[in-house]
């Protein structure tokens, strides 16, 4: 992916999410992966960036009083340790991948035949299903995190 291409895709992310008050963290490295960018360098850039953008929305927030500091101050003072120990474990290119990829990958769950998007509240129950976008080689690893039947790789039916 030629770089003023993904310098503007870094933009709209950028935009994007800062128009509701979030950084974009995941779709920047997402972005980077698929543009080939060594996997070293993906956290760093991706979390450079996404400061950048938090950091304009604290500041605005802040000043239009609607952002307290006091408020602030104990998820900042246990993040950036956390983001700096992260950032430290030393994992193979196709952990980071696969971790990356599966933090991206579920679409939607189907229970009692009505589909919905899973937010962070959301449990998966006994009889749901799972709908995934995977590549083909994430097939194994998708079969061992959710047992049970597979579609056929070849089978492309979006429905």
């Amino acid at each position: 992916m030629p770089l003023l291409i993904l310098a503007g895709l870094f933009l709209l992310v950028a935009a994007a999410y800062s128009s509701v008050g979030f950084g974009g963290g995941s779709t920047y490295n997402a972005l980077l992966i698929l543009s080939g960018m060594d996997f070293r360098l993906v956290p760093s850039i991706a979390l450079t960036c996404n400061i950048l953008v938090v950091s304009g929305g604290v500041y605005h927030y802040s000043r239009a009083g609607s952002l307290s500091i006091g408020k602030l101050l104990p998820f900042m003072v246990l993040s950036i340790p956390m983001a700096w120990l992260g950032g430290r474990l030393l994992v193979s290119e196709q952990v980071f991948t696969g971790l990356l990829g599966f933090s991206l990958l579920v679409a939607a769950v189907l229970r009692d035949g009505k589909a919905f998007i899973p937010r962070g509240q959301d449990h998966l129950l006994v009889n749901d299903e799972v709908i995934l976008f995977a590549r083909r080689e994430e097939r194994d690893l998708v079969q061992l995190l959710f047992p049970g039947p597979v579609p056929d790789p070849e089978e492309r039916v979006l429905a």
